[in-house]
């Protein structure tokens, strides 16, 4: 199982990275871990380059898209999948919470405190 789940991690890490991964493809454990990885890469370099702002407009429209997603009645298991838009839904919600607290306090270096204390 755990090499399972860690191919399944590091192929859906090596997808493109402004690619939305489909919940369809991974399991929700695998899904999360990969968005949290994601999102502090991304958000690391929008410091370091002064682009949190685009980073922000980015995770918008990625919202948009998990909430305009339609589930077909004919899809497999139509549960589970709303499960797994919900949580990701959730999961750009909480980051576009922290990129607007680092526009807000100004954070320019990924050594600031108002970053650290978003990876504990």
């Amino acid at each position: 199982m755990k090499c399972t789940l860690k191919s399944l991690l590091l192929e859906c890490l090596s997808e493109k990275k402004d690619e939305r991964k489909s919940p369809d493809k991974y399991p929700s454990q695998i899904l999360s871990v990969s968005n949290a990885i994601s999102f502090t890469d991304k958000c690391e370099e929008a410091i370091r380059s002064g682009k949190l702002g685009q980073l922000r407009n980015n995770l918008q429209q990625e919202l948009d898209a998990y909430t305009h997603v339609t589930i077909q009645a004919s899809h497999p298991n139509p549960k589970v999948l709303e499960l797994k838009l919900k949580e990701l839904i959730l999961d750009v919600i909480h980051e576009i919470d922290v990129v607007e607290y680092l526009i807000s306090v100004k954070t320019r270096n990924t050594n600031e405190w108002s970053w650290q204390k978003q990876l504990r």
